[in-house]
């Protein structure tokens, strides 16, 4: 509701209504990604619990667990494509290796959504999101098959879909069953060369070479380059 002073009207009480709402908003939401990381059958009244809300305040931003279960998700998604960025590597298997090790960094943070996410009905709207990455994905894989470093029996999209198809089991399998950091960083680039094409003793010198150079870290610089 609006108030008269001296200096005319003023709306600034609605202001910090909805201030107040988007930050309990935010709350939910930031809380709900925490709880369902260690307990994906974790409770509306547990997660409003958590937030310092009640139940009724919890209905207040988000109709059903549903609801918020798919904007949970799709923040999740929406980081990990930030995370990994534009990558624009000269050697597209360092570049392959890259892309696996930066999501592997953002679900190793987010293990149980990430496993949530990766199951109908979320797929879909995952997907969505990480178009960019996807195409991008698929550029680098066009890149070796014309430079060489990748076989050409296949083309570049059928390939794509098939690391895609790869990386996504074994992130499905390391997030839910928890396997160990340094276990499941070479297993998701070695499938996902695998799946590109390469042979299993090749996969390993390529994620040898990127490891002395990168470490189980890797970083991207300002410019996309494997820095």
């Amino acid at each position: 509701m609006c108030k008269f002073y001296d200096g005319g009207m003023t709306d600034t009480p609605v202001r910090a209504t909805r201030r107040d709402a988007a930050q309990n908003r935010e709350q939910l939401i930031s809380t709900a990604m925490e709880v369902l990381r260690d307990n994906p059958a974790a409770s509306l009244d547990e997660i409003a619990r958590r937030a310092g809300l009640s139940r009724r305040g919890l209905y207040g931003h988000f109709r059903s667990r549903e609801e918020l279960m798919r904007v949970v998700i799709q923040r999740g998604a929406t980081r990990i494509a930030d995370h990994v960025g534009h990558i624009d590597d000269s050697d597209p298997l360092l570049a392959i290796a890259l892309i696996a090790a930066r999501i592997w960094d953002q679900i190793a943070a987010i293990r149980v959504n990430a496993a949530l996410a990766l199951q109908d009905p979320y797929r879909g709207d995952v997907a969505t999101t990480l178009e960019p990455l996807r195409a991008q994905l698929r550029a680098i894989i066009d890149t070796g098959i014309r430079s060489g470093r990748l076989p050409d029996d296949l083309p570049a999209d059928t390939v794509a879909v098939l690391v895609e198809s790869t990386a996504l089991g074994v992130l499905d399998s390391v997030a839910r069953d928890r396997v160990p950091a340094d276990e499941a960083l070479p297993l998701i680039v070695l499938s996902g060369l695998g799946a590109a094409g390469l042979s299993r003793p090749d996969a390993q010198i390529v994620f040898e070479r990127f490891r002395a150079v990168h470490g189980q870290a890797p970083t991207v610089s300002s410019n996309g380059e494997l820095a």
